[in-house]
């Protein structure tokens, strides 16, 4: 005998009669820009990202689209968020040659607290009924993704996360760099301390690139007024 409670839900989709990469755009605009506008991003269609100045830095939510996307086979996105600073490069007279630098970037898989039963590396809008997706992806991304950025509105924010919990020695010149362009000699003199705690280590050695960087930072440590 038919069971009816065993019928299983319909799967909805969202337009998939469009080409992926435009059917992922369009639930972009229409379902999850609403929601971002408000707090201050702007979507840029030529980069698929959503963008905004967020205290000190740039914040950018980043869709990358699978390579084997194709009609409604597979139709998958992954968000990645990065942060970094557009004003840095104009206070260091680079910015003619370098628009941006990076100081955080994680995919949405590497996010604490980034657990979505639709989200299994991407996110598959053949695979799932379109309009539960789309409100799952749109939950985590307003909570844990909003959540994330706001962890680092300020240069001492990003100086901390470093010196606590990472040893990417290399980044340690353009945290000294944050530090002088808000006049924080404090956060400078910390973070060649840092450097120097790390470089004892035989195992996490800076490149003769970095060690070079560094020294030039130290002169300006020793020189600053």
């Amino acid at each position: 005998m038919f069971n009816i409670f065993n019928r299983r839900k319909p799967i909805k989709f969202y337009h998939p009669e469009l080409k992926p990469g435009e059917r992922i755009e369009k639930v972009l605009l229409e379902f999850i820009l609403p929601e971002l506008e408000p707090l201050g991003f702007r979507f840029l269609k030529s980069e698929l990202c959503f963008v905004r100045t967020n205290g000190d830095f740039v914040n950018v939510i980043s869709i990358q689209k699978n390579k084997w996307n194709g009609g409604n086979d597979v139709c998958a996105f992954k968000p990645y968020l990065t942060i970094y600073s557009s004003e840095l490069p104009k206070y260091l007279g680079i910015s003619k040659t370098k628009k941006k630098i990076w100081f955080l970037g994680d995919s949405a898989e590497d996010i604490d607290g980034w657990i979505d039963k639709y989200f299994d590396n991407y996110y598959n809008l053949a695979a799932h009924d379109n309009f539960d997706l789309i409100e799952s992806f749109k939950h985590i991304l307003l909570n844990v993704g909003i959540s994330y950025f706001n962890n680092y509105t300020t240069h001492n924010d990003v100086v901390n996360h470093y010196i606590l919990n990472t040893v990417r020695s290399s980044i340690a010149p353009s945290l000294f760099d944050l530090c002088q362009m808000k006049k924080d000699k404090v956060g400078a003199t910390a973070v060649i301390s840092w450097f120097e705690e790390l470089s004892e280590n035989p195992t996490k050695k800076a490149n003769q690139e970095t060690l070079k960087e560094i020294d030039l930072r130290k002169d300006k440590l020793n020189n600053w007024l």
